[in-house]
């Protein structure tokens, strides 16, 4: 007779065997917790190495010159990157701010013990946590509460009355952005939370400004509640303001001077400037304006939004691939609409035709909807999947019509300029790339070109409807406009050739950016001489925007962050 063990006993080996599977995850857990920690300490430990290191080599850039400000100088420690840093140190010693006392805030974040060192290794004296100067807490709540009190929509926002004059369009942004939205959100769970910080901020400006009586405020934004504010009540009080903003590898500060400042800050040239410029330097400029954009399409440059735009979309698209994808059996016109990232500060250039980007999208899909003879194809910002919060699929529903249609993540910008007669945005990028392609182009508000006779700028808000309901597109000389954002492109996304390779990654890379970068440091000398005597000659000047006035005194020109350029 064979053996049958009883169920108690089978039971009881399945509880044994379960136990042990439980006990060996448990030990593999407590093992990877332990390597984790282990290979974090180690790699934390060559980070502050690396930084320190990177911070003594920027310390020891030229000295010798003079002492342009008079007085103590407040600097912005709470956005903390390398290239920020490096930044500072350009400026620092262009202005000889070596001899002055300088003072710094930094934030309420984890690494601000990090932060502190890097203050002290720059003899910045620290004045303390931004927060630590907010007023009183039932202050604060009382403000909140009289702003929330008869507030039912979100344009009402846009209408506040905040201290010191203090723009409403500021709040709102910085509400956006916490929200994660495309609207702002006046029931939102936090709205409270979000308003303390934003209406404690503007009085902690006002507590630290007046405290300390700079004579000249170095920043790293301009946007947010704690940079905004800082910003705008040193504006109020006339006090000198330098921003110490970068992007496509290179310096592109700004003075504020006056209030239409903050809104007109990418460093890009007005018409005004392009048209100044002889048929040489124009020659020159389109050359390496063309040569940009070329590479930028074709995902070579190292800029975050080129390279979710460009760099991993692949999937090249025929007229008759994109018709059978969207099931549309006829030959209408097709216009792209290329949406803005909704909660990316869309006030930050100026906008003044619609109360934020779902404003702007909603009109849009209402005349897209109603118009029959226009397939239309609405594509989200590239950055919307590293950002989050809600997307063109949420908002665009509810308009659904059979000309009406949404791109794939993953086909390709540069397919989709091919197939289509014209593109759509509200200020984006996306409309230089375009016209560059021989392409209409239709701007639905201001931003960095819209006076440059690249696109039709739609100047109010029934200009837009009114061109978004007619062919526009057959009204524009896409050669000129061609030629025109090669032009714009030289200016703006390319530099002068001496820049060579000092060329900063982009901020995206954050700590990464330490790696290699004494090195880097090093083997750029020349041209950091080149860019410290071009900041000295640009602070004592009258022109606001640096690389605007770097291009203008430069006489060659070359792409600035291509690929094979970054560390």
């Amino acid at each position: 007779m064979s053996y049958r063990p009883n169920k108690i006993v089978i039971f009881t080996k399945k509880i044994y065997w379960i136990t042990n599977q439980i006990r060996k995850v448990l030990s593999n857990t407590k093992l990877s917790i332990v390597r984790y920690s282990l290979s974090y300490r180690k790699e934390h430990k060559e980070y502050i190495r690396n930084r320190i290191k990177s911070e003594k080599t920027l310390l020891g850039l030229n000295k010798n010159y003079k002492k342009l400000v008079e007085g103590p100088v407040l600097i912005d420690g709470m956005w903390d990157n390398p290239n920020y840093w490096l930044r500072y140190s350009l400026l620092r010693t262009a202005l000889g701010l070596n001899n002055n006392q300088q003072y710094g805030v930094y934030g309420p974040y984890l690494n601000r013990a990090d932060v502190k060192s890097t203050l002290n290794i720059f003899d910045i004296k620290i004045y303390g946590m931004f927060e630590s100067y907010f007023p009183e807490k039932i202050f604060i709540k009382k403000a909140v509460d009289k702003l929330l009190k008869g507030t039912k929509t979100a344009d009402q926002i846009l209408s506040w009355k905040l201290p010191f004059d203090w723009p409403a369009s500021f709040v709102y942004d910085g509400l956006l952005k916490q929200q994660r939205s495309a609207i702002v959100d006046i029931y939102h769970p936090m709205i409270k939370q979000h308003l303390y910080e934003a209406i404690g901020s503007i009085y902690a400006a006002k507590n630290i400004i007046d405290n300390v009586k700079p004579k000249l405020l170095l920043l790293s934004h301009a946007i947010q509640y704690r940079y905004s504010a800082l910003a705008w009540y040193a504006y109020k009080k006339n006090i000198q303001t330098i921003v110490l903003y970068g992007n496509f590898g290179v310096c592109r500060f700004f003075k504020i001077n006056k209030s239409s400042d903050f809104y007109d800050w990418m460093n890009a040239p007005n018409q005004n400037d392009l048209n100044r410029i002889d048929s040489n330097t124009s020659r020159k400029l389109s050359i390496a304006g063309k040569k940009y954009l070329e590479k930028r399409l074709n995902g070579d440059t190292t800029d975050i939004g080129a390279i979710y735009a460009y760099k991993n979309k692949t999937d090249d698209i025929s007229p008759s691939e994109m018709l059978n994808h969207f099931g549309w059996k006829n030959k209408k016109p097709i216009i792209a609409v290329y949406a803005s990232n909704w909660f990316d500060f869309p006030h930050n250039s100026g906008m003044s035709n619609f109360r934020d980007f779902q404003d702007w999208l909603d009109i849009t899909l209402n005349i897209a909807s109603k118009t029959d003879d226009i397939n239309w194809v609405f594509k989200a910002h590239p950055v919307d999947k590293r950002y989050g919060g809600i997307t063109l699929t949420d908002l665009i529903s509810k308009y659904y019509k059979n000309n009406i249609g949404i791109v794939p993540d993953s086909w390709s910008s540069v397919s989709l300029m091919q197939i289509t007669s014209g593109v759509v945005t509200v200020h984006g990028s996306i409309g230089i790339e375009y016209a560059s392609r021989g392409k209409a182009v239709l701007l639905a508000d201001r931003g960095f070109y819209h006076d440059t006779g690249i696109a039709l700028w739609s100047k109010t808000r029934n200009d837009y409807i009114k061109n978004l309901k007619r062919k526009w597109w057959e009204d524009i000389d896409t050669e000129k406009t061609r030629e025109k954002a090669e032009l714009f492109s030289g200016w703006y996304f390319c530099c002068p050739k001496w820049q060579d390779k000092f060329l900063q990654q982009d901020d995206s890379n954050q700590k990464d950016i330490y790696n290699g970068f004494s090195k880097f440091i090093h083997e750029s000398e020349a041209a950091i001489n080149m860019e410290i005597n071009n900041l000295e000659a640009w602070f004592k000047s009258d022109e606001r925007q640096y690389h605007v006035y770097k291009m203008r005194h430069s006489s060659d020109y070359m792409p600035s962050n291509i690929r094979s350029f970054e560390s």
